[in-house]
């Protein structure tokens, strides 16, 4: 080409410059003939994007739950700190729910790390990073990481039911009721798929995840003794975040049968013979006071053995419900 008289020229490559360092020489001839060349201009041809970021590690540093977020996993830490891998000295772009967030400069080392500058609010966030070198060349996205974030501890659960499977007398158990299932079976509602600790008078024993409804339901592992047994529960949801304590379900468990119980009088209570009637005695009383004996807080059933018919029941004194002719037991 020729010099214009300005003395100023440009030129384009006509053939791509390879990949790698290039070293470009200019020489100029005058109209004597007379040829000099130019100190070499060195360039560097870079035309590669780099490989996508990589997200090792974010941090959730607030307690209760200090370490390591997962993937897709919960956290009440509003400023986590992201830690990753990219291309050494490249500008990394990060991205929170698809719009950009902010610029750093990743390390000669390759690694970088970052925090939000502003707290997180609660929340779903998706996270991306791409790279771009200093020869403008940008990187596809990194993979995708999720996070939720949740500050606000759950509300205390409940416990909805128990529930009495053994013969005789199967059903749910009320508030302070009384059952011979010595594996009577809790049913809790409270924080989907929070983890919910279950207490025995005050006493840790066991742990069940509630499932996308907020419900669930636990069976003691093994038998539980007779006696009083007051049932509390917790929740801890994903984030870590503790519930109150439950309001308490009691029961009372009894798995031996009550001693057998025993009839101390019959009275009869009409004339002409009023008083007491012996056993294999007569009377003319067709509704006869029974007194006896048995087990406090239990139900006497009473019996005829005339038609074996089931005559009626008390706690402390009984008496005849029906007017039958025949012998009574």
């Amino acid at each position: 080409m020729v010099v214009p008289a300005s003395g100023n020229w440009t030129w384009t490559v006509p053939n791509a410059l390879s990949n790698g360092t290039n070293q470009l020489v200019v020489k100029s001839t005058d109209l004597a003939g007379n040829a000099t060349s130019s100190t070499p201009w060195v360039i560097l041809v870079d035309t590669t994007p780099p490989n996508a970021p990589s997200v090792t590690t974010v941090y959730d540093g607030t307690e209760p739950a200090v370490g390591n977020i997962t993937n897709g996993g919960y956290t009440n830490e509003t400023k986590p700190l992201f830690s990753g891998t990219a291309e050494a000295n490249s500008v990394l772009t990060i991205m929170m729910n698809g719009q950009e967030v902010t610029k750093i400069t990743v390390g000669a080392d390759g690694k970088w790390t970052w925090k939000p500058d502003t707290a997180l609010v609660d929340g779903k966030y998706d996270f991306t990073f791409k790279a771009t070198d200093a020869a403008g060349n940008t990187s596809s996205n990194s993979s995708t990481f999720t996070m939720n974030v949740d500050t606000v501890a759950p509300t205390k659960p409940l416990i909805t039911s128990i529930y009495d499977s053994t013969s005789p007398v199967t059903g749910e158990v009320p508030l302070d009721g009384y059952t011979n299932d010595p594996r009577a079976r809790l049913t809790i509602t409270g924080e989907a798929n929070a983890t919910v600790i279950i207490y025995d008078n005050g006493v840790q024993v066991g742990t069940v995840t509630l499932n996308s409804s907020g419900t669930a339901t636990w069976t003691p592992s093994s038998n539980i003794p007779e006696g009083k047994h007051t049932y509390t529960v917790k929740q801890i949801d994903r984030a870590g975040l503790e519930s109150e304590v439950s309001d308490p379900w009691a029961i009372t468990v009894i798995l031996n049968p009550p001693a057998a119980p025993s009839i101390t009088q019959v009275l009869d209570n009409k004339e002409m013979f009023i008083g007491p009637v012996e056993n294999g005695g007569l009377t003319n009383d067709m509704r006869p006071i029974v007194s006896g004996t048995g087990v406090p807080g239990t139900t006497i059933n009473l019996y005829s053995s005339y038609s074996d018919r089931f005559l009626g029941s008390a706690v402390v004194d009984a008496t005849v419900p029906h007017q039958c002719l025949g012998s009574y037991q």
